[in-house]
C-alpha cells in the first residue's frame, strides 16, 4: 500500500510539472530587443562627437545616449485561463489547448488527495491525515459547488 501511494502520488506530481513546464513553454515569448544593436563606429560617434572643440571630451548628454542601448531579450507571461475557459475549449475540441491546464489542474488535485492517505500510512501520523483528509474534502465540495453554482448561471 505504501509504495502504491508514493508511485501515484510521483505520477501526480510528474504530471503537474508536465503540464506547468508546458503552459511556461507555451505562454513565455522572447520579443525583439526595443534598441537596435549600435555598430563601433555609431557607439564610438555618440560617445566621441567629431564636433567637439577638445578632443576627448564627452557630454552628459552623448554619454547617456550610448549608455541605455538595450541588448537583452525580453519575456512576455500571459498565462491567465479561467476555468471557463478551459470547459469552452474542451467542448469546442481543442484538447491541445486545453491539455496543458487540465494536467496541471489533474496533477495538483492528485498530491492534494494523495497526501492525507500518504501521511496516514508511510509517516503514520493519523490526527495529521484525518486533518488534512477532511480538509480536501471540504475544499472538493465546495469547489464542485461553486462550480455547479456559476454553471447554472
Amino acid at each position: 500500500m505504501r509504495n502504491l501511494l508514493v508511485a501515484l502520488t510521483v505520477l501526480s506530481g510528474l504530471i503537474l510539472l508536465v503540464g506547468f513546464a508546458w503552459i511556461m513553454l507555451k505562454t513565455v515569448r522572447a520579443q525583439k530587443p526595443s534598441v537596435q544593436e549600435l555598430s563601433d563606429e555609431e557607439a564610438a560617434r555618440l560617445m566621441f562627437p567629431e564636433d567637439e572643440d577638445e578632443p576627448g571630451e564627452v557630454s552628459v548628454l552623448d554619454a547617456e545616449k550610448s549608455l541605455f542601448k538595450g541588448k537583452a531579450v525580453g519575456a512576455s507571461v500571459e498565462n491567465q485561463v479561467s476555468f471557463s475557459q478551459i470547459e469552452e475549449m474542451i467542448r469546442a475540441g481543442k484538447w491541445r489547448e486545453a491539455l496543458p491546464w487540465l494536467l496541471a489542474i489533474i496533477g495538483l488535485l492528485g498530491i492534494v488527495v494523495l497526501i492525507g492517505p500518504l501521511i496516514w500510512f508511510v509517516v503514520g501520523n493519523r490526527l495529521v491525515a484525518i486533518f488534512w483528509m477532511l480538509a480536501t474534502l471540504w475544499t472538493l465540495i465546495n469547489l464542485a459547488r461553486n462550480y455547479i453554482r456559476g454553471s447554472a448561471d
